[in-house]
């Protein structure tokens, strides 16, 4: 027999997670993504590339790995989505999220 109010908890853990702990924070690699390449932010790319951050964030996060290299994983990921999928050029968007990642740790 299952558990419904352990099963709500869980969901309302896991909602509230994504939502603080991974979708602002890769708000704040968006942002500076936007800004070292001096684009103008859309809302539309820029909530899908948050979204793309957030679950890739999220998924590496499940790997079975030292905390370390989720980070050095997390960064190559918002490197190598937002050169090849948003256009953006590569060394303002590898300094951007090496600032981003060392201002949030």
């Amino acid at each position: 027999m299952q558990d419904w109010d352990l099963i709500g908890k869980n969901i309302l853990l896991f909602v509230v997670d994504g939502i603080f702990g991974y979708f602002f924070q890769f708000m704040g690699h968006a942002i500076a993504i936007h800004t070292f390449n001096k684009r103008q932010i859309k809302p539309k790319s820029f909530l899908l590339m948050t979204v793309i951050f957030a679950v890739s964030a999220y998924l590496i996060r499940l790997l079975p790995i030292v905390f370390g290299y989720h980070t050095i994983l997390n960064m190559i990921v918002c490197i190598v989505v937002s050169v090849l999928v948003f256009k953006t050029a590569i060394y303002p968007t590898v300094l951007a999220v090496l600032l981003t990642i060392v201002s949030i740790l």
